[in-house]
C-alpha cells in the first residue's frame, strides 16, 4: 500500500487507528463475530486489540476517532459489548479519556483563519470524541464529559455565521471571507448529526440542545439547491465578512470538485445529518427533505461518478447511508434501492486485487487498503451490515445511527 497510495503520511498502519490499524481490524472482527460462531474471529480481534494496547504504553497517543485513542476505545466498546468484557482495559481508558476529552471540550474553540475541522470534525475532533462516548455510555462516568463535548457542539451552532464554523477563503474572491464546510465527516452537518444522536438517546430536558439542532439544520436545508436529477447540497458555502451566504458562489477550485454521492462529502451524508435531526426534532417536513434528497442523490448518473469501492468516498458510503434510509423509512423505492447498490458493490469484487475491493484516490491512484474508512474492512463491514434487519452498533462511528 506505500507504494501505491500518493498520500503516504496519511495512509499508514497505526495500532491505535480506526481508519487503517489494529482497531480497524478489531471493528471488523467484532461485526464478523456478531454473525458467526467461528471463534477465531474473537481471538483476532483480542490479538489487535494487544497491539493497541502496547501502542498506548509507548507514549501519550492522540485522542482522535479515527487516528487516536478514540477509536480503540470504540473498538474496545463494540468487542464488550453488553457481556462487559475487558473490564481493566476499559478502567484504564476511561482514566486517560475521559478527563482529556473533557479538557479539550472546555478549552477554547478552534477559529478562523486557522482550519477548524480538527477542532470539531468526526474524524479528529470534537464530533468523533462525542461518538466514542455515545458507544460507551454504559454506565454513568461518561455523563459529565458528553455533556461538556454537547455544550461546546451547541455554542458553535448559536455562532454560524461570525467565523467559527468558517473554513478561510484562501484568496479566491474578494468578497468572500469564507466558506462552511457542508461535509458529514468535516463540516456543519456532522455537527448536527451528533447532537441528534444526543437528543435521540440522552436527557428530554436538553432545550438549548433542541435549539441549536434546529438551527442548524434549518441552515442546512436553507441551502439545499437544485441540480440536474433533483435536489442537493454542495460541498461549501460561502460566506462573506456580513454573515452573508450562497450555495451559488464560487469556491475554492481544489475543495469543490462537483459534490459525489458519497458518506464524507455530498448529499447522502448531509441528507442524513438532516433526516437525524428531523427524528430528534420530531419535523416530519425535515425527514421528508432528506428522504427525497438522499433518492435524487443515487440517480445512476451521480453513482457513476463513484470510482472507489470504499466507505469514505465510495460506493459502500453511499449504500450504507441508504441502508439506514430503509432502516427507518420502510419506503420500498429506498429497500430497492439498496438492493442495487448492493448489487454493484458486489460486482466491483475483483478477484485479482490483494483485498477484494480497491479504494481509487483522488488523482486516480488505486490502492489495496485494508482500512475500516477507505479500504476492504469498511466494505466488508457494510455488506455484512445490508443482512441486518436494524443498523448495527458501528454505525454510529459514522454518525449514521
Amino acid at each position: 500500500m506505500r507504494q501505491q497510495t500518493a498520500f503516504p503520511e496519511i495512509n499508514r498502519w497505526d495500532p491505535l487507528s480506526l481508519a487503517l490499524g489494529d482497531a480497524s481490524v478489531a471493528v471488523l472482527c467484532a461485526a464478523v463475530r456478531s454473525v458467526s460462531t467461528d471463534q477465531r474471529w474473537d481471538h483476532a480481534a483480542h490479538a489487535a486489540l494487544r497491539a493497541g494496547a502496547s501502542a498506548l504504553a509507548d507514549g501519550p497517543p492522540r485522542l482522535g476517532l479515527y487516528d487516536g485513542v478514540a477509536g480503540y476505545g470504540a473498538a474496545v466498546c463494540l468487542l464488550s459489548g453488553s457481556a462487559d468484557r475487558y473490564p481493566t482495559l476499559r478502567q484504564q481508558l476511561d482514566a486517560l479519556l475521559l478527563p482529556a476529552v473533557e479538557r479539550f471540550a472546555t478549552s477554547a474553540p478552534p477559529r478562523a483563519p486557522a482550519w477548524p475541522g480538527a477542532g470539531y470534525d468526526l474524524v479528529n475532533g470534537l464530533c468523533g470524541l462525542a461518538a466514542y462516548l455515545l458507544l460507551r455510555q454504559d454506565g454513568r462516568a461518561s455523563d459529565p464529559t458528553l455533556a461538556a463535548v454537547t455544550k461546546t457542539l451547541a455554542d458553535l451552532l448559536d455562532d454560524l455565521e461570525s467565523h467559527r464554523l468558517v473554513l478561510p477563503a484562501g484568496g479566491s474572491a474578494a468578497d468572500v471571507d469564507g466558506y462552511v464546510d457542508l461535509g458529514l465527516a468535516h463540516g456543519l452537518p456532522g455537527v448536527v448529526a451528533l447532537l441528534s444522536l444526543v437528543l435521540r438517546g440522552g436527557p428530554t430536558d436538553l432545550p438549548a440542545v433542541r435549539r441549536s439542532v434546529r438551527r442548524g439544520a434549518e441552515w442546512i436545508a436553507d441551502h439545499l439547491r437544485e441540480g440536474a436529477h433533483g435536489p442537493g447540497w454542495p460541498r461549501l458555502v460561502s460566506v462573506n465578512e456580513s454573515g452573508w451566504t450562497s450555495a451559488d458562489r464560487p469556491a475554492p477550485d481544489a475543495a469543490v470538485a462537483a459534490a459525489r454521492p458519497g458518506w464524507c462529502y455530498g448529499t447522502p451524508g448531509v441528507a442524513r445529518a438532516i433526516f437525524l435531526a428531523g427524528r430528534a426534532l420530531e419535523d416530519q417536513r425535515l425527514q421528508r427533505l432528506a428522504v427525497t434528497a438522499v433518492k435524487a442523490a443515487a440517480h445512476p448518473h451521480a453513482v457513476s461518478q463513484l470510482a472507489s469501492a470504499t466507505i469514505c468516498h465510495g460506493l459502500a458510503g453511499l449504500l450504507l447511508v441508504a441502508a439506514h434510509f430503509a432502516w427507518d423509512t420502510r419506503d420500498p423505492e429506498l429497500h430497492q434501492l439498496v438492493t442495487d447498490l448492493f448489487d454493484q458493490l458486489v460486482a466491483r469484487y475483483d478477484p485479482d486485487s490483494l483485498l477484494g475491493f480497491v479504494d481509487v484516490e483522488v488523482g486516480g491512484q488505486v490502492v489495496d487498503n485494508p482500512g475500516l474508512l477507505n479500504g476492504a474492512a469498511g466494505v466488508a463491514m457494510c455488506l455484512l451490515a445490508c443482512a441486518e434487519p436494524a443498523a448495527p452498533a458501528w454505525t454510529t462511528l459514522f454518525l449514521l445511527a
